[in-house]
């Protein structure tokens, strides 16, 4: 990925978890005959299928077509995941313009991981004009929701100024909460750590728990 921050930024979130199929050839036939007559839930669930390759032959195409199904049924699942294949190219002709609809599709059902992946967009200049100040509105969206990724990019915009007033003291207290599951964001929080007095860091971390 060719970011700006290329080495600091947390990339694209991954698509959904794939459903889980226990009887993979007697779910598939059911899933196929739901997803037929118009069940998004089938439609999105058919689609993981043959993304991952879990029951079927792994096809992207297929798995994309059942995705735009289901999305334009309105599952959010599918919007988010039929948006990262148009930004990734996978089973279909790599369009950011489509990409942003459909992440903003699912961000207005409130997926922190579509917010944070607009904020990418906005970073990069995917499909919209380099703006930062976007990218920081839609990552602080998803960092208020607990997203780890969010929190780390969010972070590193107060560290750098990027989009907002540099705030160091913020991006500290971000960093904090991301790292406990995100490598990248532990890696910040030590360097920043180094660069604030012991005040500071206290009146960053204080009532953060």
């Amino acid at each position: 990925m060719t970011y700006y921050l290329q080495l600091l930024l947390a990339g694209l979130t991954l698509l959904m978890p794939t459903a889980l199929l226990s009887d993979p050839q007697q779910e598939i036939a059911d899933l196929v005959a739901r997803a037929k007559v118009g069940d998004a839930t089938a439609q999105f669930s058919l689609g993981t299928a043959y993304d991952s390759g879990h029951g079927v032959e792994k096809d992207m195409l297929t798995a994309a077509l059942w995705y735009e199904k289901a999305a334009k049924q309105g599952n959010v699942d599918a919007q988010f995941n039929l948006a990262v294949l148009y930004d990734e190219g996978e089973g279909v002709r790599q369009d950011y313009r489509q990409s942003i609809y459909w992440y903003e599709r699912a961000a207005d059902k409130g997926m922190p991981e579509a917010n944070n992946n607009l904020g990418l967009m906005y970073v990069n200049g995917h499909g919209v004009e380099q703006d930062y100040a976007r990218a920081f509105t839609h990552f602080k969206k998803s960092a208020q929701k607990q997203f780890a990724d969010a929190q780390y990019n969010l972070g590193l915009l107060y560290q750098s100024g990027l989009g907002t007033r540099q705030d160091l003291l913020q991006a500290f207290k971000l960093f904090a909460r991301a790292m406990a599951t995100h490598p990248g964001a532990a890696e910040a929080y030590h360097a920043l750590f180094d660069q604030l007095t012991p005040q500071q860091r206290k009146m960053a971390l204080s009532g953060l728990k």
